[in-house]
């Protein structure tokens, strides 16, 4: 395909949204619910069904770890589409992914130029952190969009500037998404934000800006959205037990209470934590030589000290806690990606010459290893599932509807990526996005039909409406975070005590050290068990059969 008569722009615009969709789209809701995900869908659900939007619930009870926003696009994917599944709740945390590849490239046009900022948004689509994380109900991938789109808002309206002017806008729309992001996860962004604003500010002259008024205001700005929930939050709950509860859950990460490995700490922070930014990770060293002549000019060379020095300091910060997670620095992967493209988008060729080396090569091995790999797993996945059928949750064309439109995408990439109208780095940048592209389908084809075996939770579910006749109610008792609740198409409802059952109460599921509290007053005899299930943290629950004595009596 020639591009020689659209813009440049234009190009890029298409190019990002497909990679986005063949990266992000395909096979995304034909696995089952995973980790923590069951945590942020779940009150999602119950929030529609309950109409309680301000306090969070899981398994019937308040949950004070985490805002509610993640709960909130959970639901709002539910809505929107008018689906229960995987699909429509995942949905959010992918389109997060694209609004933040657009807005790196909108945005980053101006600092790091037009291919630099391109280069920047394919870095950002096709790290293995958020491409892990945007594919999934988790945290993680709204929370780095959001702090990622509050950094962008804000070089954007520095770089655009003359020296203390346009000072409203940046600041006030950077705050709008801090907010968002304490909506999210709490303050940790701000870290990250103020350590590389700083850092641009201290290289340019300007630290002043961060004693005037608009910044202030911005600030408060974010600060007032996240209380326009917590303040209704604490009237509704009881105030005294959040604050206990978000001050416990900070201590424990800070000090490393949960757990603490001195080899892990040092795992995650020499290794584990860049995994995430894999493969593009590789070429970071390259992003600290010395600055080009063109590079050390004026507010190029500020920026990129500052997101240096703003990325280095905030890393150390964070990393050195001993309660440190790799998660909790993957929104870095913003400044990084703009860094990099900074650097090799440069005018002068910048870093270029010297990653080409490194990249072309790199590039080859890995598409062949990736193609011949490829074609071996789909063809295993063939020959593996050739006597079984697809479950009924593959079969209503979803799944393979993904599939198809992820092959016809990819054959759209290849077009562009065989343009010879292309510079160097932007064709290493397409052919670079297109092995991700070809890796995430290979995933989807293979993956749902052979992962549908293994499935516990659609299976605990399935056994769950088996077992319990159609007009029995199926009571959870203090059941914490079930994901299998996501897949019961009956009603359920959760109980706290056993006084909390009607008498008419039939089957109860319930974690087997909490039996005592079932039966304890006599109220409630056991009179069969139905079945066992242990989770995955080795908790054990039961269904059992229960016959109230009050009503026998």
């Amino acid at each position: 395909m020639r591009s020689d008569h659209l813009p440049a722009a234009t190009i890029a615009w298409i190019f990002l949204v497909l990679s986005w969709a063949a990266i992000y789209l395909p096979a995304l809701g034909s696995i089952e619910l995973k980790g923590e995900e069951g945590r942020r869908a779940m009150p999602g659900l119950e929030m529609i069904d309950n109409h309680e939007w301000l306090v969070p619930r899981v398994g019937g009870e308040r949950y004070f770890r985490k805002p509610p926003l993640i709960n909130w696009l959970a639901a709002a994917g539910v809505m929107v589409t008018g689906r229960r599944d995987e699909w429509a709740v995942r949905l959010p945390s992918a389109l997060a992914m694209l609004a933040l590849a657009l807005a790196t490239y909108g945005l980053g046009r101006g600092a790091c130029g037009e291919l630099g900022a391109f280069c920047a948004a394919i870095f950002i689509l096709t790290n293995i952190g958020l491409m892990e994380q945007g594919r999934k109900i988790e945290i993680e991938a709204p929370f780095t969009a959001v702090f990622g789109c509050a950094l962008l808002v804000w070089l954007r309206g520095w770089w655009s500037c003359s020296p203390g002017s346009g000072l409203w806008t940046r600041w006030l729309g950077a705050g709008a998404f801090l907010g968002l992001g304490m909506l999210l996860k709490g303050p940790l962004h701000l870290l990250f934000f103020y350590a590389i604003v700083s850092a641009v500010l201290v290289s340019a002259g300007e630290l002043r800006e961060l004693g005037r008024l608009p910044h202030f205001a911005g600030l408060l700005f974010a600060i007032a959205i996240f209380c326009a929930w917590a303040v209704p939050h604490a009237r509704a709950a009881a105030s005294e037990e959040v604050t206990a509860v978000w001050l416990e859950q900070f201590t424990q990460r800070l000090n490393g209470e949960m757990s603490f490995s001195f080899a892990n700490w040092l795992r995650n922070l020499f290794f584990q934590s860049w995994i995430n930014f894999l493969p593009w990770v590789l070429f970071l060293p390259f992003a600290w030589q010395r600055p080009s002549v063109e590079e050390r000019k004026g507010r190029t060379y500020a920026l990129g000290r500052g997101l240096r020095w703003g990325l280095g300091s905030s890393y150390i910060a964070v990393m050195l806690a001993p309660g440190a997670s790799p998660r909790y620095v993957l929104p870095l992967v913003v400044p990084a990606s703009l860094l990099l493209g900074l650097r090799l988008g440069a005018r002068d060729a910048g870093i270029f010459p010297a990653v080409s080396r490194a990249w072309r090569p790199s590039l080859r091995l890995l598409g062949g290893i990736a193609l011949g790999g490829g074609f071996m797993a789909i063809a295993y996945g063939i020959y593996a599932g050739r006597s079984s059928p697809l479950p009924p949750h593959l079969q209503d064309g979803w799944w393979l509807g993904s599939v198809l439109g992820g092959c016809a995408t990819l054959g759209v990439l290849l077009l562009f990526c065989r343009d010879p109208a292309q510079s160097p780095l932007r064709r290493l940048t397409l052919q670079s996005s297109l092995l991700m592209a070809w890796i995430v389908l290979v995933y989807g084809i293979v993956a749902p039909p052979l992962a549908a075996a293994h499935e516990r939770h659609r299976a605990l579910a399935g056994e769950l409406e088996r077992i319990v006749p159609p007009p029995d109610v199926l009571f959870a008792f203090k059941p914490d975070s079930v994901p299998a609740f996501f897949y019961l198409t009956r009603k359920l409802s959760f109980v706290h005590a056993a006084a909390g059952l009607p008498p008419a109460a039939r089957f109860v599921f319930i974690p087997e050290d909490l039996l005592p509290r079932l039966t304890e007053g006599g109220a409630w005899a056991i009179s069969r068990q139905c079945l066992r299930y242990v989770d995955a943290g080795k908790r054990v629950y039961l269904l059992v059969e229960v016959e109230s004595r009050n009503a026998s009596g």
